[in-house]
């Protein structure tokens, strides 16, 4: 009953031992687009189908919060790519997860479904991005602290994908990423990763009118520093936009500082018809 690129991703994650073992936990949410070819039928005949619809983003952060906590696995299944905030919505599924659940995240392959370099898709415009494996993992860094979960694993499913077909042609069989996430328990150790980090920088004459706040008071956090990143001497900064754009970047402006404490840093600005440097 399902049509051959279903059947062709449920054969990909049978084949792939902690996926299979995934399949075999038993209830499964599986997360789909409302509206999608066969909608009544998921991916597995037991799982528990949420559709959401990519068009009311706030629906769709809102249908996820109706899942219980606790659960095992959730599959999201062409999901991602279609919504503007992903970041959100990756951490609203990751929370509902138990510690040992699994988060298993499919997407098209760009070069297996979009077979194009830039959006917008060839076969639906409504995707937002194009992913490749490092392209997702990265967005998964952003949406998640990764000091709580592990990659499992991480695969290319071209299961039955024909090679030869020509670029305007959708294809029939397996196109997809596939990320399994695992939850583990937060270290104790994680609050102490960032105060060893970098030393507290020392306010000095060049950066009196942009004071330091607290760097624990800060709603960021680097997740993959350049591990040149302490020895960047110089910095520019193009903000060619209007006043009130200029006044909220302030708090970048100070993260920026603070990231980079012993760098020259030039701003560009516009004023009126003006770029002042």
């Amino acid at each position: 009953m399902l049509p051959p690129e279903a059947r062709s991703l449920l054969r990909f994650l049978s084949s792939q031992e902690i996926l299979a073992n995934a399949l075999r936990r038993g209830a499964m949410i599986e997360v789909r687009v409302a509206g999608s070819p066969n909608p009544s039928l998921p991916l597995l005949a037991d799982a528990v189908p949420l559709d959401v619809f990519p068009s009311a983003p706030r629906g769709a952060h809102a249908a996820v919060e109706y899942i219980d906590g606790g659960q095992s696995c959730i599959l999201l299944r062409n999901v991602l790519q279609l919504l503007p905030d992903y970041r959100r919505f990756l951490a609203a599924c990751f929370g509902k997860l138990a510690i040992g659940g699994l988060l298993v995240i499919i997407v098209p392959h760009q070069f297996l479904y979009e077979r194009k370099l830039q959006p917008p898709s060839r076969h639906n415009r409504a995707n937002l991005r194009f992913y490749t494996p490092g392209a997702l993992l990265a967005e998964v860094e952003e949406a998640l602290d990764p000091c709580q979960f592990r990659v499992r694993a991480l695969a290319d499913n071209d299961n039955g994908f024909d090679y030869s077909a020509p670029l305007d042609r959708p294809p029939s069989a397996g196109y997809e990423v596939v990320l399994c996430l695992e939850r583990i328990d937060r270290p104790n150790w994680r609050d102490a990763m960032e105060e060893a980090d970098l030393p507290a920088p020392e306010p000095s004459p060049d950066t009196r009118f942009l004071p330091l706040a607290e760097p624990a008071s800060w709603p960021y956090r680097v997740v993959a520093p350049d591990p040149l990143a302490i020895r960047v001497k110089r910095i520019i900064i193009l903000k060619l936009d209007h006043h009130g754009d200029f006044i909220l970047a302030q708090e970048a402006f100070r993260i920026i500082r603070h990231a980079f404490p012993d760098a020259a840093i030039t701003l560009v600005w516009k004023m009126s018809n003006q770029v002042v440097t």
